[in-house]
């Protein structure tokens, strides 16, 4: 067999190998990118747990209706914890969504994490060894003096005993409901997730930055073969 070196090869052909070598890597090159653009991150609609010390304290990126939300479990009255229990905009959800919010909170956080589902004690705010319940309190106060507020409630219970969500409800005195007094409540304190771009567009649009370069390119060449 012979072997030839690059100083063998006719100017001509070399830059055609080396123009093919080329092609070859960019092209391989655009297709990574564009699989990185097509192909979704592993669990990009799983909510983010937030741990602190063996605790859950809360999660960030949990879906209700669509829309994205972190919540994190705090003890304490309800002016503590949502800053005036009377002031409706403190409030994330209102009417049905407060079951749905309780329903995110038992599938994407609890269901979803078995060392937090079946110990309810490892909940931020829940000393119970048997029992957490988490309240989410709605965007709206009734009754005459305006203390009642609607309210769901996520309830997680020890080992493979059922968990579930019940609400709205309007029956607690919300301004004198203390948690921290009770080792199996907590309040679940809602907020709209800072949402951030999704990466997945630059490598697309990186690929067709190289596409474009190489057809100019090629266009080049050609017009000074033709000259």
């Amino acid at each position: 067999m012979t072997y030839h070196t690059p100083a063998d090869i006719p100017a001509p052909r070399a830059r055609l190998i080396a123009r093919k070598v080329l092609s070859f890597r960019l092209l391989s090159t655009v297709f990574v990118l564009i699989a990185l653009s097509i192909v979704p991150a592993k669990n990009a609609s799983a909510a983010l747990i937030l741990e602190s010390g063996g605790e859950l304290i809360g999660a960030t990126g949990v879906t209700v209706n669509g829309g994205l939300y972190d919540v994190m479990f705090v003890d304490g009255t309800c002016d503590a914890v949502f800053g005036n229990c009377f002031d409706d905009s403190n409030f994330t959800f209102a009417g049905s969504e407060l079951y749905d919010a309780a329903t995110a909170l038992f599938e994407q956080v609890f269901s979803a994490n078995d060392i937090y589902d079946t110990n309810p004690e490892r909940t931020a705010g829940c000393d119970s060894i048997s029992i957490c319940h988490l309240y989410t309190l709605g965007a709206e106060h009734l009754g005459s003096n305006g203390d009642y507020r609607p309210w769901a409630i996520t309830t997680n219970r020890s080992g493979n005993q059922a968990d579930g969500r019940q609400g709205p409800f309007y029956s607690h005195l919300f301004s004198t409901f203390d948690t921290s007094t009770m080792d199996d409540k907590v309040y679940a304190r809602w907020s709209l997730a800072v949402e951030v771009p999704e990466p997945t567009t630059a490598p697309l649009f990186l690929a067709l930055l190289l596409i474009l370069a190489h057809s100019q390119r090629r266009r080049s060449l050609l017009g000074a073969q033709v000259q």
